[in-house]
């Protein structure tokens, strides 16, 4: 009788329950297949669908669909428009859609079917799209944000999957773009992380998330926050299957730049930079990475090559953001040269007020993000409170039942205990037995590891002089670099005298040029070989560089100064200078032979 009465009541409850919980409302079942054809081709092969919902346009009366499939129809045509980037013809139609699927989210309430959320979610980021292409980013952002809180407020975390997980990251790629492109990089990273998340719950490529997290990267390096910067660089270039790519280049371009900024290499850095600007596919890229080169050589006072990059991007490229960057160093290099700088100085006018007329956008994108975030952080707290209140029952529970185990495992414990101590002593006589026989086998190993030692440090030896043979064949590759032998096939002919004057061999000279493919070739066959020079002497200049470069060619101080354009007098005193920097009584010209070989 009890058993049964339990039973009842159990029968009660769960009819009780599912009398409360009505079927979903809003009917999809008035779709036209045609239109849910397109709809599902739409999201792996949209050329595809675009071209078979123009067929149904042609063969069908739009206006005589039922409401439900035209504005259906309208959505499907605003979304294909966007995804084969042609621009939204049919703003007033769509707009109209959002309204509709917006009354049937409202009516439905918290039992409205998922496909009409989904449609709702969608008509209001296609909505965000189209005021993205006319300039309104206030509306846009508003418009994609109100389609992931759509989609989080009427799904699961669980449910967020496929589809709705590829809709999703989406959505947030479409807001990190957004807040990235007014430089407000904390709520860009915000939404890009959320944008990964989803990426993970779908089959997304690879190298759609390098690129968001290569995106991700960059707006760390804005806000100056490098160790994370270089963890999501590093984090995209793994997940990347091959280097013949925009993304990899984007982010060895950034990499270079941001080991730059932190170790201050610039020959290196340019070195990379040279490389990508080289592989550059398209003239937008051609010119990014020669703003970057541009920008690099103004930061290290090499004001003419900076110009000669600048100038081209200020020239050449389409881009106004490149062209205001590229006249503002302009303007800063020619007002340090002294030369006219009226050209970029006018363009700049036009972008006076613009920061000014962005404030407002800015401050309006803030409020909304913060809105969001808040409003997320308020939905998380009344989901956990529910959680908490939902579980205490089952934890009472859990802990009865776990009371009566842990009294059943400590009688099972106690038992293994005795017989474990039984175990632990035959172990101890066995292990007695054995330390005795390690002894003796570490005994006679000993010997043998004498033998090994005597081995090794003749392998050292052998290893040392195969080291210096090594060094000696580098720097017999360097002599015979092209620059080298230039530099060195001009003193065949001409001698200059101790008395001569740098005027007197002007031809000798070097020019800005050849002193880079100098120290390129230097960087190539002894990389590293100027920091170390640095550290052994922190205060050499640049002229000090250059006459401990030119001395790796054993050439004299009359030579060196006459391709340095220097009397020989300062020479000497520059090389007596550097000698007692290095702590050394060698000739420049040896200890710099020395020190590489």
């Amino acid at each position: 009788m009890k058993h049964g009465a339990w039973i009842g009541f159990v029968v009660a409850m769960l009819m009780a329950v599912c009398s409360s919980c009505s079927e979903p409302k809003g009917s999809v079942h008035t779709t036209d297949p045609s239109l849910a054809a397109i709809d599902s081709l739409l999201w792996s092969r949209p050329d595809s669908a675009f071209a078979r919902l123009q067929d149904f346009d042609a063969n069908h009366a739009i206006d005589s669909l039922d409401t439900f499939n035209r504005h259906f129809f309208h959505l499907l045509l605003s979304e294909l428009l966007y995804k084969n980037y042609c621009e939204q013809s049919n703003r007033s139609d769509l707009l109209n859609a959002v309204d509709y699927f917006d009354s049937l989210v409202d009516a439905g309430g918290n039992r409205i079917h998922p496909v009409l959320v989904f449609l709702d979610a969608r008509a209001h980021y296609i909505d965000g799209a189209g005021y993205y292409e006319m300039d309104s980013v206030v509306p846009a952002c508003e418009h994609y944000l109100k389609a992931v809180e759509v989609m989080e407020d009427r799904f699961s975390e669980k449910e967020l999957v496929g589809k709705k997980a590829q809709f999703m990251a989406m959505a947030y790629t479409r807001l990190t773009k957004l807040y990235s492109d007014q430089y407000l990089h904390e709520q860009a990273i915000h939404f890009g992380q959320q944008s990964l998340s989803y990426f993970k719950r779908f089959e997304a490529t690879p190298w759609h998330v390098s690129w968001m997290l290569e995106g991700i990267g960059a707006q760390y390096d804005m806000l100056e926050n490098y160790d994370s910067a270089n963890y999501y660089y590093q984090s995209s270039v793994k997940l990347l299957t091959d280097t013949d790519n925009l993304t990899y280049r984007d982010v060895e371009s950034h990499s270079a730049i941001l080991s730059y900024k932190e170790k201050g290499d610039p020959i290196s850095t340019l070195k990379r930079l040279y490389r990508m600007l080289l592989l550059s596919e398209s003239p937008k890229e051609y010119y990014s990475r020669s703003m970057a080169i541009g920008e690099v050589y103004y930061h290290e006072q090499r004001y003419d090559s900076a110009r000669l990059f600048l100038n081209t991007v200020y020239r050449e490229s389409e881009s106004n953001d490149n062209k205001r960057q590229a006249a503002e160093f302009l303007v800063k290099i020619c007002k340090l040269q002294g030369l006219d700088f009226d050209e970029y100085a006018d363009f700049l006018v036009q972008f006076a007020n613009q920061e000014e007329n962005n404030s407002g956008v800015k401050t309006h994108l803030v409020a909304l993000y913060s809105g969001h975030t808040d409003n997320c952080l308020q939905k998380s707290h009344e989901y956990e409170t529910s959680r908490i209140m939902q579980t205490a029952a089952g934890i009472l529970a859990f802990l009865s039942i776990l009371l009566l185990i842990l009294l059943f495992f400590y009688r099972v414990r106690k038992r293994e205990k005795q017989l474990l101590e039984v175990e632990l002593s035959k172990e101890r006589r066995a292990h007695q037995v054995k330390q005795r026989a390690i002894g003796k086998r570490l005994s006679e190993s000993g010997k043998a590891l004498r033998m090994q030692k005597d081995e090794n440090e003749k392998l050292i030896k052998e290893l040392n002089a195969l080291k210096v043979q090594t060094a000696w064949d580098s720097y017999n590759d360097f002599i015979s670099e092209d620059i080298c032998q230039s530099i060195l096939a001009a003193f065949k002919e001409t001698q200059p005298k101790r008395g001569s004057k740098y005027s007197d061999h002007p031809e000798i000279a070097l020019d800005d040029k050849q002193l880079f493919q100098l120290e390129m070739a230097i960087e190539k066959h002894f990389c590293g070989l100027v920091g170390i020079l640095a550290e052994r002497c922190p205060r050499m200049s640049r002229n000090d560089t250059i006459q401990c470069q030119l001395s790796l060619l054993n050439l004299t101080d009359v030579q060196i100064a006459a391709l340095m354009r220097n009397d020989f007098s300062t020479v000497k005193k520059r090389s007596n200078k550097l000698k007692k920097a290095f702590g050394t009584e060698k000739t420049l010209q040896m200890f710099m032979k020395d020190l590489v070989i």
